[in-house]
C-alpha cells in the first residue's frame, strides 16, 4: 500500500513520517509556534492528519515533535554557522525538511569555504517516493 492511501491507521513503520508531518502542519497554524513547515501540510495530507487525529494524547506528540524539531534545527544552525560544515546527511529522516526554509537558507550561511553545503536525505523507497511526489526534496 502507498502512504497516500487508506485510512488512519498505522500500517508501516513509514507512516509515521505522515503523521510527524502532521505535527509539524499543526504547529504552523499557532500564532506562538516553535517552528514554521510550509511543506509539512502537503507532506503529511489527509492521512497524516488522520493518524494525528486518531491518538488518543496527540497534544503530547505535537508538542514533542516541536520541541525536538526546534532544538535539532537550531543545533544544526549553531554548527553551520560556527564550523566549515559542506555536507549534512540525515539518515532516516522520514518527510522531515529540518525545520522549512530556516534550514534550507542556513546552508547558503554556512562558514564553509564551499559557497554552498550539500543537503542529503535518506529514508526508505516508501518515504522517498511519497516524498519525491508532494515537495521538490532532493533524496538519493
Amino acid at each position: 500500500m502507498a502512504m497516500a492511501e487508506g485510512d488512519g491507521k498505522i500500517t508501516h513503520v513509514s507512516d509515521t513520517a505522515l503523521m510527524i508531518a502532521a505535527c509539524r502542519a499543526y504547529e504552523n497554524g499557532l500564532e506562538d509556534a516553535f517552528v514554521h513547515d510550509p511543506f509539512a501540510a502537503r507532506l503529511a495530507g489527509e492521512r497524516g492528519a488522520a493518524m494525528l487525529g486518531a491518538l488518543q494524547h496527540a497534544n503530547v506528540l505535537r508538542l514533542g515533535i516541536a520541541i525536538r524539531t526546534r532544538f535539532v534545527n537550531e543545533l544544526l544552525l549553531d554548527a553551520l554557522a560556527t564550523h566549515p560544515i559542506t555536507t549534512v546527511l540525515s539518515v532516516g529522516c522520514g518527510l522531515a525538511t529540518l525545520g522549512g526554509s530556516s534550514f534550507r537558507l542556513s546552508c547558503a550561511g554556512s562558514r564553509s569555504t564551499s559557497p554552498t553545503c550539500s543537503v542529503t536525505k535518506i529514508d526508505s523507497c516508501r518515504v522517498r517516493k511519497h516524498a519525491a511526489g508532494a515537495s521538490a526534496s532532493r533524496w538519493i
